[in-house]
């Protein structure tokens, strides 16, 4: 039997396209509301609107849905402040992540025994998580934390997004060694995009793990545009017994105060350019690559005070970088700039951009004269409270035998929702027609 041209469209409808979910959005207002939206067993599609306030967690806020969205109403990080019981209280995270496709946005969250954010990719592979314009402060432990099972390493935490946001610690000093920014196990496919580390390092001068860390087997990271003052440590990728593959550190500034302003350890496949270094201490290194499996690298135009070096046989090329500047560095911890005798304010000379390989040593920190995005074509939207963020490309130096990888988000430019209604439009007319 020949069906009717609307009931045959109809019937297409609901073979190929698959069903829309309305997003629910919830405006809280006090601690019980806002606990109530947490897991187990969280609904996905979910938008929580965040009323301006303090709000002291007694657990955990748990995000097992799918497509959830955690964000203050009114768009302001100071404005709200989630926090837990104090660093040696009951309360280990503020946000547990176990879902695909979480948002948050404009929060300050801290004052808890572990992390302000965990993501367990050790439970399953999770993937698009997008932090913006949050604040970390006074967390015991990694403020951002990534976790992996080393038992089950097809679980890991993929394609995530950190921008514009603050790690702090208030006292000027952490509360142990064993702390850092950024902590992220087994990540592929993260951008670290134009972030402030403040005062990740101890009192009694221990050793932390500085401000940015992505480590065991992570790949396709890229650093840039990041501000790192008074911190240990800068930015490492990998660790001793721990690889890295494919990446980019470009266009931060760094002011360590114990160890060295970039470490790679047994990483490969990575490009640092255009990043400025400032060793205020007596170590004697500003960029390290160390071990053989360190290989493949490429470091160049950047401005530092101190040595580029290999050690135990990491392999790299270096070009075009200044290593001259000694005892002319000022530190603007209030502005997050640093300044020297010769060149500008270094807080304007960021230019996220990859760098051309003809290297013009009278020209470093210029952009080059065709700038090619690491992100290109940022869309976002709104739509019923949801927040949608997708990326079109992202150009990488790395090299495809090496590791695997796919389209970096690869997501429908626009919801499938118009292509229903465009469906439903065309069945009207049809039928009118007849």
């Amino acid at each position: 039997m020949k069906l009717p041209f609307p009931l045959f469209v109809y019937f297409l409808c609901l073979v190929f396209i698959p069903a829309v979910s309305a997003a629910e959005v919830r405006i809280v207002a006090n601690i019980d509301e806002l606990m109530a939206t947490s897991g187990p067993n969280q609904e996905s599609n979910l938008t929580v609107l965040i009323k301006d306030g303090t709000y002291i967690l007694p657990r955990n806020i748990l995000i097992d849905g799918n497509t959830v969205t955690y964000k203050s109403i009114s768009n302001n990080r100071n404005s709200v402040v989630l926090k837990g019981q104090g660093f040696t209280g009951s309360v280990h995270n503020i946000f547990s992540i176990q879902g695909n496709r979480v948002y948050i946005q404009n929060l300050t969250i801290g004052e808890v025994a572990n992390h302000g954010i965990q993501i367990h990719g050790e439970k399953k592979n999770i993937s698009h998580i997008f932090l913006q314009n949050l604040r970390f402060y006074d967390i015991r432990e990694q403020m951002l934390k990534g976790s992996f099972d080393p038992q089950n390493p097809s679980n890991h935490a993929d394609y995530g997004f950190v921008e514009n946001c603050l790690f702090e610690f208030t006292k000027g000093y952490a509360f142990q060694s064993y702390t850092g920014g950024i902590d992220i196990h087994h990540g592929e496919n993260w951008v670290v995009k134009n972030n402030i580390f403040k005062n990740i390092r101890t009192e009694d001068k221990s050793l932390t793990e500085g401000a940015i860390h992505f480590w065991n087997d992570s790949k396709n990271t890229i650093i840039t545009s990041n501000k790192i003052f008074n911190c240990d440590r800068g930015i490492t990728l990998g660790l001793d017994t721990s690889s890295h593959f494919g990446g980019t550190i470009r266009n931060n500034i760094i002011h360590t105060i114990m160890d060295t302003g970039i470490y790679l350890c047994n990483a490969r496949d990575i490009d640092v350019n255009h990043n400025t270094i400032f060793i205020d201490s007596n170590y004697p290194n500003s960029i390290e690559y160390r071990f053989n499996q360190s290989r493949d690298i490429t470091i160049e135009n950047n401005i530092t005070n101190k040595k580029i070096v290999s050690r135990d046989g990491g392999n790299a090329r270096i070009l075009g970088n200044n290593t001259a500047i000694k005892n002319t560095w000022t530190v603007d911890m209030e502005n997050a700039a640093l300044l020297f005798k010769g060149l500008p304010n270094l807080q304007s000379q960021v230019h996220p951009v990859i760098i051309t390989k003809q290297i013009d040593k009278n020209a470093m920190h210029k952009a080059p004269e065709q700038e090619t995005q690491a992100v290109s074509n940022i869309d976002v939207w709104h739509n019923q409270g949801q927040t949608f963020i997708v990326f079109d490309e992202i150009i990488t130096p790395l090299i495809p035998d090496m590791i695997t990888y796919k389209d970096f988000f690869n997501i429908k430019k626009r919801p499938r929702r118009l292509f229903i209604i465009f469906i439903v439009t065309t069945m009207s007319s049809k039928a009118s027609g007849n």
